[in-house]
């Protein structure tokens, strides 16, 4: 049982009367006093000592009491001097309707901010504005230019971005993104995919302009036009430093635009067009137009085609080869090509290494034209390295994505080009096939935790339904944070993991403010088949993991029963999403209740594919959001309010009959006509809908008519009062 800490005061950071205030508690036997340390999902996840000076008393009516894993407590001081202290949503209802009343338009922005209330927001941002510039019009408009604009308009298009499957590092938005005013109009100047999914698809574009208007109309900046320009220069982050002459000479070439992208961003390199390396005419052999980026060192040899003839190609004899290349059954181009440099160097000494910059996309073991290719890529190399590119931010929680991050593969590739190729060279498992290669994956995470969190979030980044990271057989833990809190506690961790591996651990303590971080890398990995049956047997072990009870399983269906606490679901592991499902689900479930339906995929997870399933009484998950699964599942209607909300759901196709089809399936419905019913609208023009703080009301007159056709019964009018809100769907009343 939790211990439990008891509201003794709080502690306010301005002399005004009214604003937020910070809840000081007393632990159950404690001399000393601490706050809440609070998790992503709002819960208690500890409390940390203080010593404050000026704590106000509270009264013994607004005395409560919080333990961990409760929802944390929040404060706020009314005008007149009133402390309240209530868990985030009940605090929210309180004040959102006091939002306007408030004179001060900065503490105006703060209580819509916590209130996630965004026309309130807008209207603080517009009262703020104004009160600026009556006093420092400079000052206004450096305020609106450099701190609210940026942040405003990269939040939406990260939002957007993710859920179509663009980037998802938190820490990097400030690269990708920037915004220019001048006069009345605002221009977004975007990295490259960015720019495209913008300037290429008209439904992102409109998301884009509707989640940015209230900003631009709040700061008088025009709404009919948003001007976007690309970026030509995106900074990278840690460039890799060159390769030391004792280690012997390197090069390096890229194969295909993902491959030179990532290049080019991890050293820095301006992107120039030269002369390809010595070729001579001969037959082209390969048909893609992919292009090819060629260095020795830090030095760009040249860029040329795929088109032309390999066996052409002359970079001499270099001590090491790295072909960095994207893996995939649409690019099997990319790996022959791949492989016939390797046959080439590789008769000539040199050592040669793949240099995958993503996870395998079910490649491995799988029956079909593209196995001799898999085959051939493990007897040819003498290592294959994969360098994860989720996103190591701590955002995991989210139901969107995993989107591709540029950043962190780089990152990861920075870490292949120092550290990582000396470790693996000097730990290398003896235990591998003589004719099979090193598989070395790469994966991190990074965020305001102690370092055992941070290994367990980087340990589930590396989950892949081909890796058996249980038979690995050397790691290495790299971690770079502030001090050694958690470090002792790191080895037993990573043991769990990867039981086989002998470990090497590397600490770094860098006291410049910024995010630690957590990279995991191993080699001799296993590879596992592609196939349905590695990855249920993956699945079942994740829930397992994440606190579920597998209660009832089909062998070989990806078929679960499990349940957490009070939540019962049933969970379908679909390797292959747009497979039929194994079996009926109206028939599962305990007695006549029909569990809510999880469907588990390998595809990355887009925003309205999420919300359609939703409406549609399921919810689809990426694998690797398992972890998160009672959150995420708590929370799916919550995503489905804010989306109504912000006009991303069409309340006539897509809500309207989601609300019909429950209607049909509740007791209540049937009950009227003694048989289950079919639910239509009888009357358009009657219908009352509406949107308040936190729920959707529907008033509808409906027809009810038997779902089979042969049941002789007549058709019955009524009215329904349904409501959306986070906890689901609720019928209030049904008058027939």
């Amino acid at each position: 049982m939790s211990q439990k800490a008891q509201l003794v005061g709080y502690l306010k950071p301005t002399a005004e009367p009214e604003g937020f205030v910070l809840p000081v508690f007393r632990m159950e036997g404690a001399n000393g006093l601490s706050v809440q340390t609070i998790g992503e999902n709002g819960a208690v996840i500890g409390f940390e000592q203080i010593f404050p000076e000026g704590l106000r008393s509270v009264t013994d009516e607004t005395a409560c009491q919080v333990a961990a894993d409760d929802a944390a407590i929040w404060g706020f001081c009314d005008g007149k001097g009133t402390a309240f202290f209530e868990p985030r949503r009940a605090l929210q209802a309180r004040l959102r309707p006091q939002i306007g009343g408030t004179k001060d338009p900065f503490l105006q922005m703060q209580m819509a901010r916590f209130c996630e209330a965004e026309a309130e927001l807008a209207t603080a941002w517009q009262d703020a504005f104004r009160h600026l510039n009556r006093h420092a019009p400079r000052s206004a408009l450096a305020w609106r230019d450099m701190v609210v604009l940026p942040a405003a308009i990269r939040t939406a298009v990260a939002d957007i971005a993710m859920s179509h499957g663009i980037f998802e590092e938190g820490d990097n938005w400030d690269l990708s993104v920037e915004t220019q005013t001048r006069e009345d109009r605002l221009t977004l100047i975007l990295a490259s995919p960015l720019f495209i999914l913008f300037s290429k698809t008209p439904e992102a574009r409109k998301e884009l302009e509707d989640r940015t208007a209230p900003v631009r109309k709040a700061f008088g900046i025009r709404t009919d036009y948003l001007g976007l320009r690309e970026l030509t220069d995106l900074p990278a982050k840690e460039p890799a430093p060159p390769p030391r002459k004792e280690e012997g000479e390197r090069v390096i070439m890229a194969l295909g635009r993902m491959a030179q992208t990532l290049v080019e961003t991890t050293l820095a390199l301006p992107r120039t067009s030269s002369r390809p390396p010595s070729s001579r005419p001969v037959p082209i052999h390969y048909p893609s137009r992919e292009p090819m980026l060629v260095l020795r060192g830090d030095m760009v040899l040249g860029e040329t085609e795929l088109s032309h003839d390999m066996q052409s190609l002359d970079v001499g004899e270099p001590d090491e080869l790295l072909i960095v290349f994207q893996l995939g059954e649409k690019q099997l181009t990319l790996s022959d090509a791949a492989c016939d440099l390797a046959d080439q160097y590789a008769a000539s000494g040199s050592r040669v290494i793949a240099v995958i910059p993503h996870l395998p996309d079910r490649f491995f073991g799988r029956a079909g034209a593209h196995s001799e290719s898999a085959d051939r890529l493990l007897s040819t190399f003498e290592s294959i390295w994969f360098l994860n590119d989720r996103s190591a931010s701590l955002t995991q929680n989210t139901p969107f994505g995993p989107a591709r991050s540029l950043p962190a593969a780089a990152r990861h590739f920075s870490f292949m080009l120092g550290q990582g190729a000396r470790w693996a060279r000097e730990h290398e498992p003896r235990s591998n096939p003589p004719s099979s290669a090193n598989v070395v994956v790469v994966g991190s995470a990074r965020g305001d935790r102690i370092a055992p969190t941070l290994l367990e979030r980087a340990a589930v980044r590396l989950v892949h339904p081909e890796f058996d990271l249980a038979k690995a057989g050397s790691a290495l833990i790299s971690a770079v944070t502030g001090n050694d809190r958690g470090m002792k506690v790191l080895q037993p961790y990573a043991e769990r993991e990867m039981p086989q591996a002998h470990f090497t651990f590397r600490h770094q303590v860098k006291n410049d403010g910024g995010y630690a971080e957590v990279l995991i890398a191993a080699q001799g990995i296993a590879l596992r088949p592609a196939t349905p049956q590695a990855f249920e047997q993956l699945c079942a072990h994740q829930l397992a993991r994440a606190g579920w009870s597998v209660q009832q399983s089909q062998e070989g269906s990806g078929e679960f029963e499990v349940s957490r606490a009070v939540d019962y679901l049933f969970v379908e592991c679909k390797f292959d999403l747009n497979a039929p499902s194994g079996s009926d689900r109206k028939s599962r479930g305990r007695g006549h209740k029909r569990p809510d339906t999880i469907i588990v995929t390998t595809r990355p997870v887009r925003r309205r594919q999420f919300l359609r399933d939703v409406l549609n009484g399921q919810m689809t998950i990426h694998y690797s959001r398992i972890a998160s699964l009672h959150q995420i599942y708590r929370r799916r209607f919550s995503h489905l309010i804010t989306a109504i909300g912000n006009d991303q759901i069409d309340i006539e196709r897509e809500l309207i009959p989601a609300c019909l089809n429950w209607l049909s399936q509740q007791d209540k419905v049937s009950d009227l006509l003694s048989v289950p019913a079919r639910v239509e609208l009888s009357d358009h023009a009657r219908r009352d809908l509406g949107l308040a703080s936190g729920f959707f009301s529907f008033r509808l007159p409906v027809l009810l008519r038997p779902r089979d056709r042969g049941d002789n019964v007549r058709p019955a009018y009524a009215v329904a009062h349904v409501v959306l809100n986070e906890d689901g769907w609720r019928l209030l009343a049904l008058q027939a």
